[in-house]
């Protein structure tokens, strides 16, 4: 049978559904639990102003505040989180803290944190004490579970980073095959830097800096810059399409369309559409 009710905070609560707000406190209020078991934890009177949809549904809230979470077990594991809004089933399922946002099944499912923002199914899902985290799309740093400051927006973007730093990955597979503790990597473009670069690496555009592989402080700009550089590629600039698109080495500069197309060596300066391509 359904149950309908407002549980012991009186007329401002709302409850429906078999032991939904079933262990509310008296001056717990403004409260709405709509599923089996939903809100039902033991209340005190702060707990107040939360509103949430689905079997066990913010089932550990006992101090929290202003919550909201829609879907299935959504938001079942915080006890004196405020602020929170998930949406999903599984979403922000830890015992989480404070102005975290999750959308999508499992998305930030680990979380214990604040400030935190996952959308999409599996986003963030292994996050456990990770700052200032922005995660927007499928499996979106699916694998980060700490670190400060990474951002990435896009299907698989940043999905293998796990303890870095203030990374940012705009567009699917972008920065998606990092090494551990990476940092201070940017990627804006399909594939960008997807190859397992360190730190301190721009990409920008389809597959810049793609491949490089355990090298910092280079900078590609422009679709498929910089798109094949060796193991360990240190300091090299390449702007232009295909600039700098063989296994370059180290300190190398290319500006302009193909410029040290197939180079291979170190050291060298090309600028101009074509310039050295051939070396």
């Amino acid at each position: 049978s359904l149950d309908i009710g407002h549980g012991a905070g009186g007329v401002t609560n709302t409850a429906v559904g078999t032991d939904a707000l079933d262990s509310s406190h008296a001056s717990a209020t403004h409260n709405t639990a709509i599923g089996n078991s939903a809100l039902t934890g033991v209340h005190t009177a702060a707990a107040t102003y939360n509103t949430v949809v689905g079997s066990l549904a913010g089932a550990a809230i006992t101090s929290g505040t202003s919550n909201t979470a829609v879907g299935a077990s959504a938001l079942d594991g915080t006890d004196d989180g405020a602020y929170n809004v998930a949406v999903g089933v599984n979403a922000l399922g830890g015992n989480c803290a404070n102005y975290n946002t999750a959308i999508g099944r499992d998305a930030l499912i680990s979380f214990t944190g604040s400030n935190a923002t996952a959308v999409g199914s599996g986003a963030a899902d292994s996050a456990t004490s990770a700052t200032g985290l922005t995660a927007v799309g499928y499996n979106a740093l699916g694998a980060c579970t700490d670190g400060t400051g990474n951002t990435a927006v896009g299907k698989d973007a940043g999905a293998t980073l796990t303890t870095g730093d203030y990374n940012t990955a705009l567009g699917a597979l972008a920065l998606d095959d990092s090494v551990i503790d990476t940092q201070k990597n940017t990627a804006i473009g399909y594939g960008a830097l997807s190859g397992a670069c360190t730190n301190d690496n721009t990409g920008l555009g389809h597959a810049a800096g793609a491949a490089i592989t355990i090298g910092d402080y280079n900078t590609a700009v422009g679709s498929a810059a910089l798109d094949e550089s060796t193991v360990d590629a240190q300091a090299n600039t390449a702007v232009g399409y295909a600039a700098l698109s063989a296994a370059a080495e180290d300190d190398n500069t290319a500006i302009g369309h193909k410029a040290l197309f197939v180079f291979t060596g170190n050291t060298a300066t090309a600028v101009g559409s074509g310039a050295a391509d051939a070396l």
